[in-house]
């Protein structure tokens, strides 16, 4: 499909022309084989091709169908079922087109993509333009556009035109380009009264006439409808600009405030001159005469529209007129490349990368109109036409490049077999999807300013790895901040940026910011689809009832440019819509609009009296991390009472205030239940709490939660909790990428492994000395191998290469294979580099640490008291856990007894906790899910001991190093019996919303 370019570079679209008109039979080659592989397994295609996708087979088997032949697969498709009836992309929109079928308007099918492709295609015309008409670029274009008023199908799915699909895609991340090239503000064209549009943008034009280099609307009908609007209106528009105020009339929101850039005072003399013209008898040539600096009129003239051309000849008074492109609902197809030769010559030079396209030739008598042509006439490839002949075009159409194939196929995630069958496939043919994903990436990409720095067009595996370095987050962060700060996506990534993921993760304190596109959003929830059917695989009768999982949605901000910044779940939560909303149903006793509540106390509370009501129909308990599912049940704890309170009476509390959750919530709660609220209250009120979530919902299988890594550390409070239901830890991966799966869910906590699934992006791994001193540490010369060429037993440190934009990136994790499955490594997750503490997300890593400890330390001088040794670890006896620093102190003086000041030692928590990043200071401030940090002071010659324990068990003493985070049973038993004072943080360190994606 087209590439990502500039359309604001003259020569580099050019340039793109070129190429595309060259290697025509190349691109339509690949085209179809694109378009045929990604979608083989489509209801339409495989009843056609049974799994046959040469070029011969498609010619041969599937035939030149009409509208009414695809309809009622597309009806369908507006009726609820899935896209891949037809397209394994998911359909985003259907175009109303101007043919119809039966007097209904023909409903085409649209992808995102290709919208995108669409609009990419608009900007490829506007520089041959610039090229043929001398001082175009001198100033802006006035054309008029409009949106319809949209509809939805019966299932949700949007009915637009593609004018108004084209005018609705332009956010604010993009509309520069907009306000760059027109004169009427994006706000006007996209007001629904289309009375009040016209107005305005006439108005805006009027009063930016010296600005006005270019005059036009997509179709010379409506532009000649704005014309006698014009004649219709302008005494009125005379008015409004004499006297410097809008007609009452106007009333619509947007129209107002975009006229109000320009509506800014009373200029008689222009109202006057405009006056002037339009009072003459003639209104030939009123156009040149009201835009004196206009240099063509721009519109669709060929076709049906040529009879208009007359018209438009005497309004314009000899003014160019210019037939850009050529195109319909269906397909847009080709461009001028000579936008000034006579109307009734004008010619479109096809672009081979907008579809497969073949042509039925056509006699000279023209046979009767819906006569099958197939029947008598050839049908030939684009390259093949001949001039002078007349032919009648046939398109085959996609929605993404050939590349896309080799991400995960689309499937229906409730059909069991299904899913398994995609799983077998993926883990098999691991090396040939893990070469075509990086081509993918490298070819969709090769045009980006990071990549260009690195590879110069040279696009294969081996000058990738040559040439590309291996980096962090520090590395591509300025080319994410130019991002998040409005310069375009391509800097790294070909596709738009549609939204930033913050991460637990930090730079500097800061939550590090990951790009992701929307088509690897679609990637990730498919992947979540993936591993559902292996728990009910594994895991008898859990198909007998639903889901209570605790999800919860973290506020969402934005970055300056106004890029979206949200955690990952929150993205997952909020793809949720009508059209998809009926798997959640299906799946989920909490009802989805509860879970995407961002008052979280209430989102929890409501989560979980949805949970007590329907107990009996609970088969599954959990959330995405043991962490916040240990936090809801703490909250269980501290609120059963008042939740039995509201079952026994059928009354909802009156602090519960969020209208999704009053909403959702009514749906259970519809009348009192004493007996139930009993029962709750019995097992609640034991003296343990032993075994409680299986006593509160007796029909759960399993408790599903990421526990690995630094999960891990929860696994004895949830079997604790749990009494003996399974622990399902289901995947792997992390905001930058999904990665892998566990396929065998009810292996022990402790022998989780994961299979990486190639699909999800290109994997290295850079193999890990065992020995090795500096975690984190790369050699200058590291060992690098591919997925397939690692070796049972070795630790790696992951890389990752993705579709949105990050190359050779240090993902930080370090994995050690187990085994195989098919042909896909399993990787145990070992943990992190470099992270020394961590509770629920936070992560604390040794740098932090140290600065945090440097910047409390320095309180102890004025009191004569110095730092001797430190070393840390997390305290989860309690919840919420807290970080436990263990200091060793010294004094200045000689034989000075240590009685540390408690103001002192107390400033000093707090001061260590100021400095850590701000996702520790949201989980201590906001979130509450961390307690106060302490501070354990232990006797003189404590780190001593500590020492020796350490080479007694084979350090050596030349390069023995304080570990500043300890775990080890012998060693904590050595410093928690060495402590002589114990000193909290009695104060709450300071956290803004605004720390997501900012400085403090």
């Amino acid at each position: 499909m087209l590439p990502k370019f500039d359309p604001t570079d003259q020569k580099a679209c050019l340039s793109l022309l070129e190429d595309l008109t060259t290697n025509v039979k190349q691109i339509q080659d690949s085209i179809l084989e694109a378009i045929l592989s990604r979608n083989a397994r489509t209801e339409y295609l495989s009843g056609f091709l049974n799994g046959q996708v040469d070029k011969q087979s498609f010619k041969n088997n599937v035939p030149v169908v009409t509208y009414e032949d695809i309809r009622p697969y597309i009806d369908r498709i507006a009726n609820g079922e899935p896209s891949d009836l037809i397209c394994d992309r998911p359909i985003s929109v259907l175009l109303t087109s101007s043919g119809t079928s039966g007097g209904v308007p023909k409903l085409i099918p649209l992808t995102t993509e290709d919208l995108e492709q669409r609009m990419s295609f608009s900007s490829l015309y506007a520089p041959l333009l610039n090229k043929h008409i001398d001082g175009l670029s001198e100033g802006k274009s006035l054309i008029f556009y409009f949106v319809t008023r949209e509809s939805k199908t019966a299932n949700g799915l949007m009915v637009r035109t593609m004018v108004t699909s084209f005018l609705k895609s332009i956010k604010p991340t993009s509309s520069f380009l907009w306000d760059r090239l027109q004169i009427s503000p994006h706000a006007i064209t996209t007001c629904a009264d289309t009375t009040q549009s016209m107005y305005c943008q006439l108005l805006c034009g009027l009063l930016e006439r010296d600005n006005v280099a270019r005059l036009g609307a997509p179709f010379a009908s409506s532009f000649l409808k704005v014309i006698k609007f014009l004649e219709d209106h302008w005494p009125e528009l005379c008015s409004n600009i004499r006297t410097g105020r809008l007609s009452d009339w106007i009333t619509d929101a947007q129209c107002t405030l975009g006229i109000g850039k320009f509506l800014t005072a009373p200029n008689p003399e222009l109202a006057s001159l405009i006056e002037q013209e339009c009072s003459k008898k003639s209104w030939e040539a009123v156009l040149r005469r009201l835009w004196p600096k206009a240099k063509c009129i721009e519109t669709i003239i060929t076709g049906t529209m040529a009879q208009y051309i007359p018209l438009l000849e005497f309004y314009s008074g000899g003014l160019p007129l210019t037939s850009s492109f050529y195109g319909s609902s269906e397909c847009f197809m080709g461009v001028n490349f000579n936008p000034l030769c006579k109307p009734c010559d004008v010619s479109y030079t096809i672009i081979p990368c907008m579809g497969y396209f073949e042509f039925l030739e056509v006699e000279k008598d023209h046979q009767e109109a819906g006569h099958d042509p197939t029947a008598k006439t050839v049908v030939v490839d684009l390259v093949d036409v001949k001039i002078g002949h007349d032919y009648e075009p046939v398109v085959t159409t996609f929605s993404d490049d050939k590349k896309a194939a080799i991400m995960l196929p689309k499937f229906d995630p409730t059909n069991l077999l299904a899913t398994m069958s995609v799983l077998e496939d993926v883990t098999t043919n691991v090396n040939k999807i893990q070469d075509s994903v990086l081509e993918a990436i490298l070819s969709r990409n090769a045009q980006t300013e990071y990549l260009r720095g690195f590879l110069n067009g040279q696009l294969d595996k081996q000058s990738f790895k040559k040439n590309l370095p291996i980096v962090t987050y520090e590395v591509i962060k300025p080319h994410i901040d130019r991002i998040a700060n409005g310069e375009p996506s391509d800097l790294i990534c070909d596709r738009h940026i549609s939204l930033l993921l913050a991460t637990t993760g930090t730079s500097g304190g800061i939550p590090k910011l990951i790009p992701l596109t929307a088509e690897e959003l679609e990637q990730r929830i498919l992947f979540g689809f993936l591993y559902a059917p292996l728990v009910f695989k594994h895991i008898e009768g859990l198909t007998q009832g639903k889901s209570l999982m605790f999800y919860f949605v973290t506020r969402e901000s934005e970055t300056a440019s106004g890029l979206m910044v949200r955690f990952m779940i929150t993205c997952v939560l909020k793809s949720v819509n009508p059209t998809n909303s009926f798997l959640w149903d299906r799946v989920q006793i909490s009802p989805h609009a509860i879970a995407i509540c961002e008052d979280t106390n209430q989102a929890m509370y409501c989560q979980l009296l949805c949970g007590l009501l329907q107990r009996e129909n609970v088969a599954r308990l959990g959330a995405p991390y043991a962490s916040s599912f240990l936090k809801v049940i703490k909250f269980l704890e501290d609120h059963w009472h008042e939740l039995c309170s509201n079952i026994r009476t059928g009354r909802l509390s009156d602090w519960i205030t969020d209208a999704q959750c009053v909403s959702g919530i009514s749906k259970f709660l519809t009348a009192p239940n004493p007996d139930l609220a009993n029962l709750i209250e019995q097992e609640c009120s034991k003296t343990s709490w032993e075994a409680i979530l299986r006593r509160l919902w007796p029909k759960a299988k399993c408790i599903e939660a990421v526990i690995t890594g630094t999960m891990a550390q929860y696994i004895p409070l949830l079997e604790f909790y749990g009494g003996g239901l399974p622990l399902v830890s289901s995947w792997y991966g992390s905001s930058e990428c999904f990665i892998g799966i566990n396929l065998n869910p009810l292996s022990k906590p402790s022998d989780v492994s994961y299979t990486i699934i190639p699909s999800m992006g290109y994997f290295e791994f850079i193999e890990v000395v065992k020995d090795r001193q500096e975690a984190g540490h790369v050699p200058a010369d590291p060992v690098v191998v591919d997925l397939v060429d690692v070796k049972i037993g070795h630790d790696y440190e992951l890389l990752v290469t993705t579709f949105s934009g990050l190359y050779r990136y240090r993902l930080g994790d370090v994995l050690r294979v187990t085994g195989f499955h098919n042909n896909a490594p399993q990787f145990y997750f070992v943990g992190r580099q470099k992270v020394v503490l961590s509770i629920d997300l936070s992560k604390t890593y040794e740098e932090d640490l140290l600065k945090a400890v440097k910047n409390a330390s320095l309180l102890l001088e004025p009191h004569d008291l110095m730092l001797m040794d430190f070393t840390s670890r997390v305290d989860l006896s309690s919840l919420p856990g807290h970080y436990v620093l263990y200091w060793e102190l010294g004094s200045k003086f000689k034989n000075a007894k240590l009685y540390p000041n408690s103001n002192v030692l107390e400033e000093c928590c707090l001061t260590v906790e100021e400095s850590l990043d701000s996702v520790y200071r949201k989980g201590r401030k906001n979130d509450k899910i961390i307690g106060p940090l302490e501070i354990k002071v232990v006797k003189p010659g404590a780190f001593d001991e500590l020492m020796n324990f350490f080479l007694s068990r084979g350090s050596s003493v030349s390069q023995y190093k304080t570990p500043r985070s300890v775990t080890h049973e012998g060693a904590l038993k050595i410093l928690e019996s060495k402590v002589a004072y114990k000193f909290l943080s009695r104060k709450s360190p300071s956290w803004e919303l605004h720390e997501l994606h900012s400085s403090r």
